[in-house]
C-alpha cells in the first residue's frame, strides 16, 4: 500500500486563538464573532453575547443590544419586547 501524505497549509498555533473579552477564555477565531460593533478587535463568544444581551435587556444602566464599550448596536442582534398576558 503507497505512503499518503497530507499537506495542510495554516497555522493552528496560538495565533488561531482569541479571548472572548466577555468570560476571558481563550477559544478558536472560528467560533467568536468580532466586528459585530465599532469594536473590530474584541472577540466574544456568541453564547456570552446573548447572555450580556439578556441581562441588559433588564437593565436601566444600558441600552440593550449595544455594546457596553463603543455604545454602538450590534450588528448581529434583534432585540423585540413581548408582552406576557394578563
Amino acid at each position: 500500500m503507497p505512503a499518503t501524505t497530507i499537506d495542510v497549509t495554516g497555522d493552528d498555533s496560538e495565533a488561531a486563538w482569541e479571548e472572548c473579552f466577555i468570560c476571558a477564555q481563550e477559544a478558536p477565531i472560528a467560533s467568536l464573532v468580532h466586528g459585530v460593533c465599532a469594536c473590530r478587535q474584541r472577540y466574544m463568544h456568541v453564547a456570552c453575547q446573548r447572555q450580556m444581551l439578556e441581562q441588559s435587556a433588564f437593565s436601566n444602566s444600558c441600552q440593550a443590544s449595544t455594546c457596553p464599550v463603543c455604545r454602538s448596536v450590534y450588528t448581529n442582534s434583534r432585540l423585540e419586547y413581548t408582552q406576557a398576558p394578563l
